[in-house]
């Protein structure tokens, strides 16, 4: 499948919820690595661009939306790529929102991205990392 080969090509990285026992795949998200300019998430810092994580793909089996799958996905994908920020720098979590899927993203507590200027069919949408207390 393609998803297999852009997996194995390191391009993205597959999570897949799945039914006990049966092993029924009911949802899958797709985590990646992408750069955005930093006015885009709100950031006022002295370099252009940030690393954030690029949730690329969130889908849920027809038979199965509307029982929080997509949500443990989000959680799930936000959790791993916040523990890997502290050994791959990253600022949060990003994604590009159909315009159906953007006020469940702001449920979650996805931020409107700053697109000033740019022509886009989908919402550009950022939830940050929480900051390390020192």
């Amino acid at each position: 499948s393609e998803m297999k080969e852009l997996a194995e090509a390191k391009i993205l990285v597959p999570y897949i919820a799945r039914l006990e026992p049966s092993g029924k795949v009911v949802g899958f998200a797709t985590l990646t690595a992408k750069e955005v300019r930093r006015e885009e998430i709100g950031g006022t810092a002295k370099f252009a661009m940030a690393p954030v994580a690029l949730l690329g793909q969130l889908a849920t089996h027809e038979d199965y939306e509307r029982q929080g799958i997509a949500e443990s996905l989000v959680g799930f994908v936000f959790s791993r790529a916040m523990n890997s920020a502290n050994e791959v720098a990253s600022t949060g979590l990003i994604v590009d929102s159909v315009p159906s899927a953007v006020d469940y993203y702001v449920k979650l507590g996805f931020i409107k991205c700053s697109t000033a200027g740019k022509k886009r069919t989908n919402t550009k949408m950022f939830l940050p990392f929480p900051k390390k207390s020192e």
